[in-house]
């Protein structure tokens, strides 16, 4: 068959048969599908450019061909090109669309889709791909999601993308309807009532989209399939239950012992799971297996507490270019990525070039292609830093790395840019990645190391789980962590709870440096109320309004803050709610303002333009920070309070040792008992009342920011620090003084 495909190929481009256009688009995509068969697919788009003069048939197939092989930049050109030169045409549109949804352009995937679609209203990958679009560019993708389904019901990718779009929609009764056609459809295969189960299961109707399977499905699948639904709802101990139930039935399935494996590892107990996964390798010849097995492998290698990477060649001292040139390691960075973490590592390293110090940034090993984004140079210039951006040209999806293999690999490459630019100190930043690769690279080259500590990511895992503490992984972990705290020179870290944890892990405390969160005092300050904005969220201005503004993540106890409100409206106190942001918890609390009956009474955004943050602190009067009473929430301060604080507003905080760090109950704000609505409502009802002392504190947290929390300060911080490392090695820091361009390490 591959054979007679060739022939066909050379009978095709050498003219000598005139198939019709349609077949040998058809036939060119194929083609570029193989990849090494490209260069036949070039050809062919070459022939029918020559052929149809202005017809963006030609661009279409050279565009499909550079997708396959993953060079967007060009893909992207030819697309463009081909859909201006037939923007009537459904096939034509159908490639630019697809192009456009794989360069991440999701406003133009969905206008050129949108006209293939009706060019061909039949095609279920057109309705699928268009759906797709919409669903990332905001639009509604319901119709086009369905009609996939609808054209296709056999296709599990298209029934799962469907529960996407019905669950962002919260339309669960709709949902769990169409769960209930397709368990009972007979023409229903496997795949796809697994994808309506993955898809369904996570709404907050759990509990009768499990009824149907019980009751829809036979009692010999019942048990793969409950299990299966379990691990996607991250309930493991009930996957291994379902799963053990499904090896009672057939032991010698192997994917009935993969699941369990699965299940298994999600709750932490790796060398078990590792067990289960060889007894699917024993039962089934599935390099899926295999390949697993090598990832488990790898992870717990990395865990063992005393394996850090390794550095080729022999090592040696490297004398640095300057005394001043700090390498930063770290695991995200803006633009590419808007966080918590990569806000504190810009204005952290632009405030050291400020302060005369030379900082350089290398970031983890794949980033930003990891995150999905194709379009960046090797070496950017970001805020008057370079940054470095490590990749592997042989391979595509990072992922597919066993973890020790990536640390290798990611330390080899950061190795590269170590020799280039010549540092006189390295400073990783959380997680343990990075440490590990720094620890690495001190070895090899015999450099300093500050290990920068911004959280415990142990249990930012074990917030999720009950019964996390004391697991396999969760010990791990920690044992990866402490290992690179002992390892380094010197450790930074936020606050003075977390760095009583570190020194409890038998950390000297002379070599812990606090060096807080803080925020740029000129950026965010005082404003008035934006009144347009506040019409436009039908926020009235005759009520205090409570707010939030950052992750939406189970640990961060907005749900308190919701029931509080509820309580605060039943005493007919009169507050509004403001919820700005993004995250797995989004709709659950959207589901839960509906049904405490406060919607009038609360907003609840989503994600919202960086650059409109401060119009939605100015509609703000107290800010609440609701986190949970859990380890990681005693121990780790986050970033939002101090830039409510520099914009003078009032600061409610669960009495959490991190937040009452900085909110100084009765200084600078009030706190409450965490998890409490009740005692929430409590504290909040005094500031309502009393709008005079909302504007003391709220004053005193700005004038104490301003003092104390700015990244400024911190840079004379960080100075003092260095100073401190250096002298031991007989080395000075050079006076403050204008840093260097980046062009004079980009050579």
């Amino acid at each position: 068959m591959f054979s007679a495909g060739l022939n066909l190929a050379s009978i095709v481009v050498s003219g000598n048969e005139r198939l019709p256009i349609t077949s040998r688009i058809a036939f060119a995509r194929g083609l570029a599908a193989l990849r090494r068969r490209e260069k036949v697919a070039r050809e062919i788009a070459h022939d029918l450019r020559e052929e149809r003069g202005e017809s963006g048939a030609g661009f279409a197939i050279e565009a499909e061909a550079h997708r396959r092989a993953e060079r967007i930049d060009a893909a992207v050109a030819a697309a463009n090109e081909a859909a201006r030169r037939s923007p009537e045409s459904g096939t034509v549109q159908r490639i630019a669309g697809m192009v456009s949804l794989a360069s991440g352009d999701f406003s133009t995937a969905a206008q050129r889709l949108a006209i293939a679609t009706r060019r061909r209203p039949r095609d279920a990958a057109v309705h699928h791909a268009l759906a797709r679009a919409l669903l990332m560019s905001g639009g509604d993708a319901l119709p086009h999601a369905a009609r996939a389904v609808e054209l296709s019901p056999g296709q599990a990718s298209y029934v799962k993308l469907l529960g996407s779009v019905l669950r962002r929609s919260a339309d669960t009764e709709r949902a769990l309807e169409l769960l209930d056609r397709s368990l009972r459809s007979p023409s229903a295969s496997r795949a796809v009532v697994e994808s309506m189960v993955s898809a369904f299961l996570d709404t907050d109707r759990q509990d009768d989209a499990i009824a149907l399977i019980r009751k829809r499905v036979s009692p010999e699948d019942q048990p793969r399939l409950l299990a299966k639904a379990f691990l996607n709802l991250r309930r493991y101990e009930e996957a291994v239950t379902h799963a053990d139930r499904a090896i009672e039935i057939d032991p010698r399935n192997p994917w009935n012992h993969y699941l369990r494996s699965n299940a298994l590892q999600g709750m932490g107990n790796l060398s078990a799971a590792l067990a289960s996964l060889q007894d699917a390798r024993a039962r089934g010849d599935d390099s899926r297996f295999e390949r697993r097995e090598r990832h488990l492998s790898g992870l717990m290698r990395t865990l063992t507490g005393d394996w850090i990477p390794t550095v080729p060649g022999i090592p040696e001292t490297l004398q640095p270019a300057a005394p001043d040139r700090v390498l930063h390691l770290l695991e995200r960075t803006l633009p590419h990525r808007q966080s918590g973490y990569t806000v504190r590592s810009m204005y952290t390293v632009t405030a050291q070039r400020d302060a005369g110090l030379d900082p350089i940034v290398v970031t983890r090993l794949g980033f930003p292609k990891i995150d999905g984004v194709h379009e960046y140079e090797p070496l950017e210039t970001v805020g008057g830093v370079p940054h470095y951006r490590l990749e592997l040209p042989d391979i595509v999806n990072y992922a597919e790395l066993p973890k020790d293999e990536y640390l290798e690999r990611y330390a080899a490459e950061a190795a590269k840019v170590v020799q280039r630019v010549r540092p006189a100190m390295l400073q990783p930043a959380s997680s343990y990645f990075n440490a590990m690769v720094g620890l690495a690279l001190k070895r090899r080259f015999n450099i300093p190391m500050v290990y920068e500590v911004r959280g415990f990511q142990e249990d930012s895992w074990a917030s999720r789980r009950d019964d996390a503490l004391g697991t396999e992984f969760y010990e791990g972990r920690l044992r990866a962590e402490t290992l690179c705290m002992q390892g380094a020179d010197r450790i930074v870290t936020l606050a003075e709870v977390m760095k009583e944890e570190i020194a409890g892990r038998g950390i000297d405390p002379d070599r812990i440096w606090i060096i807080p969160n803080a925020v740029d005092v000129e950026h965010f300050t005082p404003r008035a109320r934006n009144d347009a904005l506040a019409r436009d969220l039908g926020l009235p201005g005759d009520r205090t309004v409570l707010g939030y503004i950052s992750s939406l993540s189970g640990y961060e106890g907005v749900d308190t803050l919701l029931r509080g409100i509820a309580v605060l409206l039943q005493r007919g106190v009169a507050v509004s709610g403001l919820v700005v942001g993004d995250g797995p918890e989004l709709e659950p609390l959207r589901r839960l303002a509906g049904e405490l009956g406060i919607t009038e009474h609360v907003r609840i955004t989503g994600r919202v333009p960086h650059d409109q943050i401060l119009e939605y602190y100015s509609l703000i009067d107290v800010f609440v920070v609701p986190r949970k009473n859990l380890r990681v929430c005693r121990l780790v301060t986050p970033l939002k309070p101090f830039e409510a604080m520099a914009m003078q507003r009032a600061l409610l905080v669960s009495n959490v040792t991190a937040l009452e760090e900085i909110a100084a109950p009765g200084e600078r704000g009030l706190s409450f008992v965490a998890e409490d609505p009740e005692s929430l409502a409590a504290q909040a009802e005094v500031f309502v009342r009393d709008p005079e002392l909302r504007n003391q504190m709220g004053a005193a947290a700005r004038d104490w920011v301003t003092r104390e929390r700015t990244w400024t300060r911190n840079a004379e911080r960080y100075r003092d620090l260095y100073e401190n490392l250096l002298s031991e090695r007989g080395l000075r820091l050079s006076a403050p003084r204008s840093p260097v361009s980046p062009s004079e390490v980009s050579g």
